[in-house]
Formats: C-alpha cells, sequence, structure tokens
C-alpha cells in the first residue's frame, strides 16, 4: 500500500483534545487490514439480580488491546419501551467507549409500546431486535410476541434475532433440579439438554416462515439448518455459535 497513511490517535478517547492530537503513520509496503467486529456483547447490562462485570469503559478498552474496533452491545427494553432502554445504553458509552459501538435491542415485552417504538429504533440505526424464548419470569417472549416482531420488521425494516431454547421446558428442569437439591453449576447444563434448543430453533424458523421474514437464531452447531434446507426455507434462518460453544 505505497503513499497509504493510518492516523494514529496517541490521546484517550475520553480527552477533549481526541479530535486535535493524532499522527500519521506511513503504512507504505504493509498489509492494512480492518479491526474485528464483535456482534454479541453485554456491557454494564443488568440480569438476573446482577450486572454484568464489564462496563463501557473496560470492556472496549479490552477490545481494542485485542484487535476488535467495533462491537454491538445489547440494548434492553427499559421500563416497557425500546426508546429509552436504547437512551440508558447510549448514556452508558457515551465517554467511555474506546472503539465503535452500535445496539441491538432486546423486546422482553411485545407491547403495543415497545411494537410502535420498533420504528423510530430502526430510524435511530437500531436495526435488530432480540427476542429470548427461554428465561421464563424475566426476558421470556411468547410464540404471540415474537410473530408479532416479526411482522413488524416487515413493515419497519431490521432483523430478528432469537435466544432459541424452549423455556418452559428449562423452567420446568430447573424446578425438578431444584426439589432433588441439585445445586451445583453442572445443573446448568443438565437442565437445558440440546432437545430444548432444537425444538426452539425449528419453532422460530417456522414463525419467521409464517411471517415471510428471515431470523438470526443463537445456536450450537448440531442445530443449525443445512445450508440446502436454509436456502428453501422462506424463512432464510442464520446462525451463530452460542456462549457456550465458544468459552
Amino acid at each position: 500500500m505505497t503513499g497509504v497513511s493510518w492516523l494514529s490517535m496517541r490521546t484517550s478517547p475520553r480527552s477533549p483534545a481526541r479530535r486535535s492530537t493524532w499522527e500519521a503513520i506511513d503504512v507504505g509496503g504493509c498489509q492494512l487490514l480492518p479491526g474485528l467486529v464483535d456482534s454479541h456483547t453485554h456491557l454494564e447490562m443488568p440480569t438476573m439480580g446482577t450486572v454484568t462485570a464489564d462496563d463501557f469503559d473496560s470492556g472496549t478498552a479490552a477490545a481494542a488491546a485485542g484487535g476488535t474496533t467495533s462491537i454491538v452491545d445489547l440494548a434492553l427494553q427499559t421500563e416497557g419501551s425500546l426508546l429509552t432502554g436504547i437512551d440508558t445504553w447510549t448514556d452508558n458509552a457515551r465517554n467511555k467507549a474506546h472503539v465503535d459501538y452500535g445496539f441491538h435491542v432486546a423486546i422482553t415485552d411485545a407491547s403495543p409500546l415497545a411494537i410502535t417504538e420498533m420504528a423510530e429504533a430502526v430510524a435511530r440505526g437500531v436495526t435488530s431486535f432480540k427476542v429470548f424464548m427461554a428465561f421464563k419470569g424475566s426476558f421470556l417472549a411468547d410464540d404471540q410476541q415474537l410473530l408479532g416482531v416479526l411482522r413488524r420488521t416487515g413493515e419497519v425494516g431490521g432483523l430478528v434475532q432469537v435466544h432459541a431454547e424452549n423455556g418452559d421446558a428449562i423452567d420446568l428442569n430447573i424446578n425438578d433440579a431444584l426439589a432433588r437439591g441439585e445445586t451445583s453449576p453442572s445443573s446448568h447444563a443438565t437442565t437445558r439438554p440440546d432437545t430444548t434448543e432444537k425444538e426452539a430453533t425449528a419453532r422460530a424458523i417456522h414463525l419467521a416462515s409464517w411471517a415471510k421474514r428471515p431470523i438470526f437464531a443463537s445456536t450450537s452447531r448440531q442445530h443449525r439448518p443445512s445450508g440446502k434446507s436454509s436456502r428453501r426455507d422462506p424463512a432464510d434462518c442464520r446462525s451463530t455459535a452460542k456462549h457456550a460453544s465458544i468459552t
């Protein structure tokens, strides 16, 4: 890349001088590669009675150190409102993030207000909506809610992504395990067998097919639809590895 220069910021992103202190570095003869994009992060996220350990300062500093220059963090519907959730996460990131960021937004209650606000969310650049088919009592949305969100993206745009596990079956398994006194970390796996994921993934694909919308499923490899079947299916299901597959 002869004659190409790279601008290096030598001050902290939070410094008032961040736009005025730049150094041009000659990268002639080098390969210039873009940074990685992490499309699934949880920074400063309240969940299950606690808050995730990293905030937008520490989390994005670690990302930058590892070569990740952009993240897409999950904002939660807050006080029933998608827009309040987006505003909250924007405030969390302001003056703290060391890399570029964007947001997904989780719809944990597909109320008429939330469905209406999806249009403004897309207008603000938040174009992916996550629906949880698990975590009964906190995040779980039923099939009617998921179908409503899918249909709404046909009107306003955007992509629906799902956490695909059968939340009702898992909740029953958890109650049975607690009754037996099984509370070790290993019980997390035994109460959510692969079949709960397989069923929910198939159900999500069917719902998306009925809505004639694409869907993005977080699922393990053995339950991903094959390329051949996904091309035939109008749902156009795409998948990514879930957390447990890469930790």
